[in-house]
């Protein structure tokens, strides 16, 4: 395991208080899995404890959360110290399956936009269309992609790659100053 594991980027601590709050979330273990038998990664998943979401979904159990990315890729969100059992029992249980499944919690950072305006600021960096609760939309943010998705009432998860994280944080907090809400009550 990395000795820089489960750090914030090197952003720092800095939040931005808008009319959306927008902070670094502290990291989760992060797991890319890939595959295209959907029987074995449901049977998988239900394997250790987690549930295969709906089409453009987010799953929760106690275990993590399953974000669904594409028809044969799907984010595992973990507590860091799970990665790499989870890695571990799920290659046992695709060893007959082809499947991809990688670690990238270093690769990737996230924000948590916090405030009724959650919704407004990434419409308005974001070409697509906000997601519904309980779905994940993968698009892009100004210039760079992200996955989004609702988090919480007023609360919105950003992820995008960690090489990026500066342009990210600065872009959120631009669209979440104060006074730039496009209807201001």
């Amino acid at each position: 395991m990395s000795k820089e594991r489960g750090r914030m980027s090197d952003l720092g601590s800095l939040a931005s208080e808008g009319y959306v709050s927008v902070v670094e979330a502290p990291p989760p273990g992060m797991v890319t899995l890939r595959c295209r038998d959907g029987a074995a990664l449901t049977a998988a998943l239900t394997g250790v404890g987690l549930t295969f979401p709906d089409h453009r979904g987010r799953s929760v159990t106690e275990r993590g959360e399953v974000l669904w990315m594409s028809p044969d890729e799907l984010l595992l969100l973990l507590s860091p110290e799970d990665v790499a059992g989870m890695m571990a029992n799920l290659r046992e249980a695709l060893d007959k399956v082809p499947a991809l499944i990688v670690d990238v919690s270093d690769a990737r950072v996230m924000f948590r936009l916090t405030g009724t305006g959650a919704e407004e600021v990434l419409s308005k960096i974001s070409p697509a269309l906000l997601p519904a609760r309980g779905e994940v939309r993968r698009s892009r943010i100004g210039q760079i992609a992200a996955a989004f998705w609702h988090s919480g009432d007023a609360e919105m998860t950003v992820i995008c790659f960690r090489s990026v994280a500066g342009y990210a944080r600065d872009l959120l907090s631009y669209a979440a100053r104060r006074g730039s809400q496009i209807d201001p009550v």
